[in-house]
């Protein structure tokens, strides 16, 4: 059974679409750098930006969980990163989008990361046909337990790119965090099944998400409908 599978039913435990004025809110906190909400979308500053989910996730729901968001590269040779969870320096997951270094490239990578402990292991990298800047992809992150381990599956555009274990990782928890200045955010949506016979596996009793997105001439931000 694929962990795409496994995640069809899920219950929503956080989502901002940024569709607002009056900054970022309660639900974020700014780690570092200046991160604003400009045209119905999250916006990084330029030096060296961090932001968490003001809420903390436990271990549970990160080993049954997905991230879904959509994501708008704005500078070549950098990499936008998002955390799965950051639960401090030393032990973290991370995904992440390496946009190309020049303008000839033909493609931007994903990439998957860890730290486990203070040893930081790049565990798996995938370059993709994906090379535009401003055009905007839509990444969903799925995680579950293992064992010990977490697997994480990502994909871009409904393609699965990355499916890869994660050894020590199923007691991770804490923060959903996004880093880096390459890109604008919009629409994420954190979800995991809250009623776990056991961790991976999905109660019959658990809310089922209906979800759309669409992409308009524009290139403006995906629309989600929930």
């Amino acid at each position: 059974t694929s962990m795409q599978t496994l995640l069809k039913t899920y219950d929503i435990t956080f989502k901002d679409d940024f569709n607002r004025t009056t900054g970022l809110g309660a639900n974020w906190t700014v780690v570092s750098g200046s991160w604003t909400i400009a045209n119905n979308m999250l916006t990084p500053g330029v030096g060296t930006e961090q932001l968490d989910t003001a809420a903390t996730y436990t271990a549970a729901q990160w080993n049954a969980i997905m991230v879904a968001v959509d994501y708008q590269t704005i500078y070549q040779n950098n990499t936008g990163w998002i955390y799965i969870p950051y639960q401090d320096a030393n032990n973290y997951i991370r995904v992440g989008v390496a946009q190309r270094a020049v303008a000839t490239d033909t493609y931007e990578s994903v990439i998957v990361g860890a730290n486990v402990g203070g040893v930081y292991t790049t565990i798996a990298t995938r370059d993709t046909p994906f090379s535009d800047l401003n055009d905007w992809r839509h990444i969903k992150i799925y995680s579950t337990a293992s064992g010990t381990s977490r697997i994480v599956v990502v994909e871009t555009n409904g393609v699965e790119l990355l499916n890869v274990t994660i050894a020590n990782t199923s007691t991770f928890s804490g923060s959903l965090r996004i880093e880096g200045t390459v890109a604008n955010y919009d629409n994420f949506i954190l979800a995991a099944a809250t009623n776990q016979l056991t961790a991976g596996t999905f109660d019959s009793t658990s809310t089922s998400v209906t979800e759309t997105f669409n992409n308009d001439t524009n290139l403006t931000a995906l629309n989600w409908i929930t």
